[in-house]
């Protein structure tokens, strides 16, 4: 059960961790950073 739980949730946090490590990358990872603090309620 709790490795099923593990694949679920790295699928669905994959494409966005995947995302900010290319824009991170790139040097413009601020937009999609941002968006994912105000997603998950994290504090900057």
């Amino acid at each position: 059960m709790r490795k099923s739980f593990n694949r679920l949730v790295n699928k669905i946090l994959h494409p966005p961790l995947e995302s900010l490590r290319d824009e991170a990358h790139s040097g413009a990872a601020h937009g999609l950073l941002h968006a994912l603090r105000r997603l998950f309620k994290l504090e900057e």
